[in-house]
């Protein structure tokens, strides 16, 4: 009697399968078994399932050796969607203006691949949030060199990606830098004793930690840091957009967009908008836009740990 139920049992789960239904949740082989199945909505169903599971990797690379066409094409598809997971999930992120998603996703970047992909979703970031800016009543804050290198498609740009840079990272003067590190420390760039590299007017930083420079390193930039970004020295800042989840400390803004989670502090603010998660102490501002405690900037950047009964922004224009 056990041994007629078990027979039944076994037929009765085959016929399910026959008829469409999804593999176990956790038996990856199965659903890799059913890639060659002869139901559409069987191999579908396996196919959808193994896109969401980045663990089947070394799975679907044993399947290539398959004979089955069916097999090949679809475990060569899944393979390339994983792989590609990040570019995914990284313009998943410009779209929703979560900051720390981006720079979560850059961080962990698997080193060579895809890195070109990197350039110009950072680019539609920065478009958007300058759009953003402009359609609540900011005039056209960057300076135009920032707008040309950025809307110019040519020209040789060097994408620089190491874990910390510093003054003593080599770099050519002819090129267009992205600057892709943990930390970038370019204080004392044009010290005497020190060798000087290209690394002046850097046209983007994206950073999982602090920025520090001294003003010749930063002209047309756009910079996005998870740490604090500050110039010294009593250095100033032109035409650039910062995108911060630290402080920004600087000495003077001339016509920059600068956001920041945390506080702001400068002197002279002239034709800017600063916006500050906390507060901003600054010297008298002409023609600017001063916001304080905003969780939601423009409406569009989004902070991960942006409390939601946090106080109502404050916003002073001068």
């Amino acid at each position: 009697m056990n041994t007629f139920f078990g027979i039944a049992l076994v037929v009765l789960g085959l016929a399910f399968v026959a008829i469409g239904q999804d593999a176990p949740q956790d038996d990856t082989k199965a659903l890799i078994a059913n890639l060659a199945s002869s139901n559409y909505k069987v191999r579908e169903a396996a196919d959808r399932q193994l896109r969401e599971r980045p663990a089947a990797e070394a799975a679907l690379r044993e399947a290539m050796r398959a004979f089955d066409f069916e097999t090949l094409r679809r475990a060569s598809e899944i393979l390339e969607h994983l792989e590609r997971r990040c570019v995914s999930e990284l313009h998943a992120a410009v779209e929703a203006g979560r900051v720390d998603q981006i720079l979560d996703q850059v961080n962990s970047w698997p080193k060579g691949k895809y890195e070109e992909e990197v350039w110009p979703a950072l680019r539609k970031f920065a478009a958007t949030v300058l759009q953003k800016h402009e359609k609540l009543g900011g005039e056209k804050l960057i300076g135009e060199d920032l707008r040309k290198l950025w809307a110019y498609r040519g020209g040789r740009r060097t994408l620089l990606r190491t874990e910390k840079i510093t003054r003593a990272t080599k770099a050519a003067f002819d090129e267009q830098f992205l600057l892709w590190a943990q930390a970038v420390d370019l204080d004392d760039l044009t010290e005497p004793d020190v060798p000087q590299n290209g690394l002046h007017g850097c046209l983007a930083i994206i950073t999982s930690g602090s920025v520090r420079g001294n003003p010749s390193v930063f002209g047309a930039s756009v910079i996005l840091s998870r740490g604090d970004f500050e110039i010294s020295r009593g250095g100033s800042l032109s035409g650039s957009l910062v995108i911060c989840a630290g402080d920004v400390t600087l000495d003077a803004v001339f016509e920059c967009l600068i956001i920041a989670r945390g506080e702001v502090s400068c002197g002279v603010v002239q034709g800017s908008r600063i916006i500050s998660g906390k507060k901003v102490d600054h010297d008298p501002a002409k023609n600017s836009i001063i916001t304080e405690n905003d969780p939601n900037p423009l409406g569009f950047i989004r902070w991960s740990d942006a409390p939601k009964d946090k106080e109502k922004a404050a916003t002073k224009s001068k």
